[in-house]
């Protein structure tokens, strides 16, 4: 009985601290990440990356013409107080012609707050480049 206390106890605090409005807002963005890539809108999908890491994701996949996305989805979303981000587990199915075997590619996301050069406005954007997509 004390341990199911403690751990009742341990989650709440847990859910207690957890800072919602951030993930909150970063939810709706990788939702929207993943169905740009869904249906592979990759300029709308680039808007959500840092810019230093956009020609490199374009130039992966716009010059894939024989690449075919089977399914998107965001698995999984954690917030790291200490690095102030949101860490988004993301999978890709898909198959590149001429072989139909489909591969999962996945992409451990770094969410960060940008905030404007006039501290007015933030936005999150993905800090870290994608990885290369697995050849078949």
């Amino acid at each position: 009985m004390r341990i199911v206390l403690l751990l009742t106890c341990l989650t709440l605090t847990a859910c207690a601290a957890f800072p919602q409005k951030d993930l909150g807002k970063v939810q709706p963005l990788a939702a929207r990440f993943s169905e740009a890539m869904r249906w592979q809108d990759y300029t709308g999908a680039v808007g959500f990356l840092a810019a230093e890491h956009r020609a490199a994701f374009l130039e992966q996949f716009l010059d894939s013409p024989d690449l075919h996305v089977v399914d998107s989805q965001v698995l999984g979303l954690i917030y790291d107080d200490q690095q102030q981000q949101v860490t988004a587990t993301y999978a890709l199915d898909y198959y590149l012609l001429p072989s139909t075997r489909i591969q999962r590619w996945q992409w451990r996301q770094q969410w960060q707050r940008q905030i404007s050069p006039s501290g007015r406005k933030s936005s999150w954007l993905i800090t870290n480049p994608a990885p290369l997509l697995n050849a078949p």
